[in-house]
């Protein structure tokens, strides 16, 4: 899929992280970052082609390459949360290249992240009846054999192919795009699903929510920097602690007198609060301003890929006598809809 329009699908689907395989990657063989989001991928420029891309839209996600586990076929990061930590392993294995290489990699992967909580996904090129396909391959026998050594639980579920095309006039599908989860973090996962509406990939999308019980919303931020000051009523936030200092008995003596730990942890929670409070009241809170855009994108083109995606859909439902007519009306909703992109 163009990397615009990934953008585009991903922000209308309100995704705080993208794992992107095969990206569009231009001349420079990476894909090129923008204002609004943070890429993360193979930064060796020598080593060949980017396969795989995390891209990170939320500006308040704390998040950590691992350059040493990343290659352009595995994207590894880690994800900071007030509760801790996950591990994302994103991967594209090439169907020609043998798997225990690749296999191997996941496993280095996650013994030296020691992730506890850890998200292993991508398109493994492998077929299995574990996450969907009716037929189990060679590959996918290898890849189930490395998921079960180490405790990941596969997420996939429904009926609908992660790969789905039309190939001179014939439809080819298949089920290759793996997610799967360590046990503590499966049972927080919601809403796994298959999206087939991505018009110009001949993979379908996968998007899941991991549940706010363990990623905190009160993200850690990349920044301290939270009001506005230059637009701040000092006069009004002096005033607010005042009455907070005289109401609570904040004096210089209460503080030099605490005489244990829980007790100073206890007042500097409680101060914490105050100060916040008051900075709420009386300071312009700072608005984030990077957000993705495109120009170019209007509601004609809008209107256009959904009428592919309609007619692609309607292609599953198409009774035999209909499908060869099915498949031409979306070949060329689906030419006329690149053609204006």
């Amino acid at each position: 899929m163009a990397h615009s329009e990934l953008l585009i699908q991903a922000s209308n689907l309100g995704a705080r992280v993208a794992l992107v395989q095969e990206p569009y990657v231009g001349r420079e063989r990476q894909v090129k970052s923008q204002k609004g989001i943070r890429v993360f991928q193979c930064a060796d420029h020598g080593s060949g082609t980017v396969k795989v891309a995390i891209i990170v839209f939320d500006a308040d996600l704390h998040i950590r390459q691992s350059p040493k586990l990343t290659t352009n076929n595995i994207s590894v990061v880690e994800i900071h949360a007030r509760v801790g930590e996950i591990t994302l392993a994103f991967f594209y294995f090439e169907p020609n290249q043998p798997m225990d290489l690749y296999l191997a990699h996941l496993r280095r992967v996650h013994r030296q992240t020691g992730a506890r909580n850890i998200v292993i996904g991508g398109d493994s090129n492998a077929k299995c009846s574990w996450w969907g396909s009716p037929v189990t391959d060679r590959r996918g026998e290898e890849m189930r054999g490395a998921l079960d050594e180490l405790g990941m639980c596969i997420v996939n579920q429904g009926e609908i192919p992660t790969f789905d095309t039309i190939r001179g006039g014939k439809r080819y599908s298949s089920y290759v795009d793996i997610t799967a989860m360590s046990p503590d973090l499966f049972g927080l996962v919601d809403d796994w699903r298959v999206c087939d509406n991505l018009t110009s990939s001949d993979n379908n999308g996968i998007s899941f929510l991991i549940s706010s019980k363990f990623v905190n919303t009160s993200h850690i931020n990349q920044t301290t920097r939270k009001y506005y000051t230059k637009e701040a009523n000092w006069a009004q936030f002096n005033e607010k602690l005042s009455l907070v200092y005289s109401r609570e008995n904040f004096t210089k003596d209460k503080i030099e007198n605490l005489k244990t730990g829980p007790e100073l942890d206890e007042t500097v929670t409680s101060l914490n609060k105050y100060i916040a409070e008051a900075c709420t009241e009386s300071i312009t809170l700072i608005k984030r301003k990077d957000v993705v855009s495109m120009p170019w994108w209007n509601e004609e083109l809008a209107a256009l890929k959904r009428e592919v995606a309609t007619k692609r859909r309607s292609i599953r439902c198409a009774a035999p006598v209909r499908r060869e007519f099915v498949v031409g009306e979306y070949l060329e909703a689906r030419e006329k809809y690149k053609s204006e992109l």
